[in-house]
């Protein structure tokens, strides 16, 4: 096989005139030869990343995704459009966007991050009409983490009374997290509308959590919950004022300080592990947590880790002078 000929002089002459060019931007030999080799392809699109990033977030902006999602695609976004200023997306191959992504400092969390926001703007990218982007590189673009065992943290009964005596204003609130496994989020969240009295019907035993509130962005009833809940909401409110009078987190300082510590999501692990020990209903638990899981899942999480005496006594935590006079239609 006859091996390529040198460059003719007038061929170097060539060669320094473009490498002078390109070294007065920031264009790599790289991406000119790229370029080169794609120029007379009909195919050829060339949308800049700062441009293709603007619009994606525009986009996810028009679709009503919730500020903190936009808030996290846009720092990521941010970060590996100053690393590529004046690239387009075709510049970029699959291997580029790994190298990249898996060299970012942090925890594995923190890249996988970086990748699964990338990859997303690409996918969007070659789903628009026109395509901004011809081949979506994010295809098959993974970083697996390897799985962790979860570990829950449940506060014991005589904790979970000494944090309800010292709520004081928030009593309701953390009733609301501790006897029926509302989320903090759902109570009064950031970026989402509070939880107000209205919601909560004392005359039939109901809570409901709206599409806007929820995690899930699932409207839920709650019915059939465990009586000693009542005992902790008053009935003589303002059905259009906030169950809690601040954030939540304002309510989860409170508990922390009546304890000491207090362990992400702890009022609804304590819920549901008490709920499954006592009255052993797994579809009812499902329902009340708006859970789509298999009974599997929440079996694994919550199931055995505390005694049917344990549940007993939790469920037994009442206002001091209240008395527990619902609910009319039994938790079974």
């Amino acid at each position: 096989m006859r091996r390529d000929r040198a460059l003719t002089a007038a061929q170097k002459v060539d060669a320094r005139g473009a490498l002078a060019i390109l070294g007065e931007s920031e264009i790599t030999l790289t991406q000119a030869a790229r370029y080169i080799m794609r120029e007379d392809d009909n195919d050829s699109i060339s949308t800049l990343l700062t441009d293709a990033i603007e619009a994606f977030l525009k986009d996810r902006i028009d679709d009503k995704l919730r500020d903190v999602t936009v808030e996290f695609y846009a720092e990521r976004l941010d970060t590996f459009s100053d690393a590529h200023r004046n690239r387009t997306l075709d510049d970029f191959t699959r291997g580029d966007v790994m190298k990249w992504a898996l060299a970012r400092p942090g925890a594995k969390s923190t890249r996988k991050g970086y990748l699964n926001s990338i990859r997303a703007m690409f996918n969007w990218a070659h789903n628009q009409n026109p395509k901004l982007v011809r081949k979506d590189i994010g295809r098959g673009m993974t970083f697996r983490l390897p799985k962790q065992e979860r570990n829950i943290s449940i506060l014991t009964p005589a904790e979970a009374r000494l944090v309800m005596e010292q709520a004081g204003k928030y009593a309701p609130c953390l009733a609301l997290m501790m006897f029926c496994g509302v989320r903090p989020s759902e109570v009064h969240g950031e970026e989402k509308p509070p939880l107000r009295w209205k919601q909560v019907h004392t005359d039939s035993s109901l809570i409901r959590i709206n599409a806007n509130q929820s995690k899930t962005r699932s409207a839920r009833p709650m019915e059939r919950l465990p009586p000693n809940l009542w005992a902790w909401l008053p009935d003589d409110v303002d059905p259009e004022a906030f169950i809690s009078p601040a954030r939540s987190r304002q309510a989860t300082l409170c508990g922390k300080a009546a304890i000491g510590h207090w362990p992400q999501d702890v009022c609804r692990h304590s819920f549901f592990t008490y709920f499954l020990a006592k009255y052993e209903n797994i579809d009812r638990a499902m329902l009340i947590a708006g859970h789509e899981e298999k009974p599997s899942v929440m079996y694994k999480h919550y199931r055995g880790l505390a005694t049917s005496a344990e549940a007993d006594e939790f469920f037994s935590i009442i206002q001091q002078g209240a008395s527990c006079a619902y609910p009319k239609t039994p938790v079974q």
